[in-house]
């Protein structure tokens, strides 16, 4: 009987121990194998039930994705870069549109002195008269006569965003890209005229260009920071500009002036004796409060 058993169970071994009668198998005391490594061979495939072969394919995938894919600290290291790399980058980006809105305001200003020295070259050295604070004038107005020096419609021939607020703003040289100002539904200046120049009420009058005292100090053309076509230093605009405004010399040069020239900020109103700047077009003209 030990015999037959062990003649058994070396057939068991050197064969196919699942073809065996389910007696045989008991009576040697064959169990299955289960394995958790992936078959390497046909052979290694046959030596066990095709039921109970188990391949590791979930944890191969997982190896795959391991492999290939970002850990949560190579995730979290390239997002603390990219932060770092927008903290740096966005105020340096921030004042270069900055500095080409000034210098697209600029560019605005002297292309008006250009046409203030055409205009005075067509009449006599005259400059233009003021014309009304509300736009309204449809001649003897700067914004109405000095344009056809440009090639452009005067004011009142402009676009819907003279009155609407709402309405595009176009790049033209009637704005200045840093002013957000927007039309109150009357009217919309970026650009405003100094009014002691050629005077106002009874004494305005068409000044010569010749006769201006200081012409490279004696202001023209201001960024407005309200709306008026014609204002003097309390329009000026405060903060337009790095902490300034842009101005317009009768001289037909343009600068940024800072707020310190024309605005006191202690007092919270306008000055007008500083030595930065002058207002009024001559020594004889009186001069107008803020």
């Amino acid at each position: 009987m030990g015999m037959g058993r062990s003649k058994s169970t070396a057939k068991l071994l050197m064969g196919r121990p699942d073809r065996l009668p389910i007696a045989t198998r008991r009576t040697c005391g064959w169990k299955p194998v289960v394995t958790t490594n992936l078959v390497n061979s046909q052979t290694d495939a046959l030596a066990l039930p095709p039921k109970l072969v188990v391949f590791p394919v979930v944890s191969s995938l997982r190896r795959s994705m391991s492999d290939t894919g970002f850990t949560l600290v190579e995730l979290l290291v390239s997002l603390a870069v990219l932060a770092l790399l927008a903290s740096t980058l966005l105020p340096a980006l921030s004042k270069a549109t900055r500095m080409a809105q000034g210098t697209s305001c600029l560019g605005n200003l002297r292309t008006w002195g250009q046409a203030t020295f055409l205009f005075a070259n067509d009449n006599n050295d005259s400059l233009p008269y003021d014309g009304a604070g509300n736009g309204h004038s449809i001649t003897d107005a700067w914004y109405s006569d000095l344009p056809p020096m440009l090639g452009e419609p005067p004011y009142h021939e402009q676009g819907p965003w003279r009155t609407n607020a709402h309405a595009a703003i176009p790049n033209s040289v009637w704005h200045c890209p840093a002013n957000r100002r927007r039309s109150d539904g009357r009217m919309l200046f970026h650009y405003s005229l100094n009014r002691l120049v050629n005077g106002s009420g009874a004494s305005a009058h068409q000044l010569r260009l010749g006769a201006v005292v200081e012409p490279t100090r004696t202001v023209w053309l201001f960024d407005n920071g309200k709306r008026a076509a014609v204002a003097i230093a309390g329009n000026v605009h405060t903060n337009l500009h790095q902490g300034g405004a842009n101005i317009l010399f009768l001289d037909g040069h343009g600068a940024r002036v800072p707020a310190s020239a024309y605005w006191d900020a202690q007092k919270h109103r306008a000055v007008m004796n500083r030595p930065e700047l002058r207002w009024n077009g001559t020594d004889e003209m009186p001069s107008a409060g803020p």
